[in-house]
C-alpha cells in the first residue's frame, strides 16, 4: 500500500466510523523493537497487510469502545487480545495490521476463541 492509499483508506475507515458513531484508533510501533505478534481475539473482524510505511500499524474500529482489543509491546512482543466476554448483536470492531515491507517477524501466533 503507498502513501496515497494508506491515506485513502484510512479516510473511507473513518467516515463510515462516523456515519456508524463508532470510534477509530491508531497505534504506531517501530518495526525494530517487534519480534513477535500474539493475537488472541474473540469476536474482532482481522486483517493484516503490508504498508510502504517505517512503522507497524494497529488500527483499530468500534462502535463501542468496550470492544477495543488490549494492545501492548513488551520485551519485543506485540499482544493484541480482547477485552469482553460478549457483545451485541449491533456490535462490531475491526482491527487492521499494517506491516512494513521490510519488517521481518520472527513468529506470529493467532487464536480465534468461539
Amino acid at each position: 500500500m503507498n502513501k496515497k492509499s494508506i491515506i485513502i483508506f484510512l479516510f473511507i475507515v473513518n467516515l463510515g466510523i462516523i456515519f456508524a458513531g463508532g470510534f477509530t484508533d491508531i497505534k504506531t510501533f517501530d518495526h525494530s523493537s517487534v519480534k513477535e505478534i500474539n493475537i488472541s481475539l474473540q469476536y474482532e473482524n482481522l486483517s493484516i497487510s503490508n504498508t510502504d510505511k517505517s512503522e507497524i500499524l494497529i488500527i483499530t474500529e468500534t462502535n463501542n469502545r468496550t470492544l477495543e482489543p488490549k494492545i501492548a509491546l513488551e520485551n519485543n512482543s506485540l499482544t493484541i487480545a480482547n477485552q469482553t466476554k460478549t457483545i451485541a448483536d449491533d456490535s462490531f470492531c475491526y482491527v487492521s495490521i499494517l506491516l512494513p515491507k521490510d519488517c521481518c517477524i520472527d513468529s506470529v501466533d493467532i487464536n480465534n476463541y468461539t
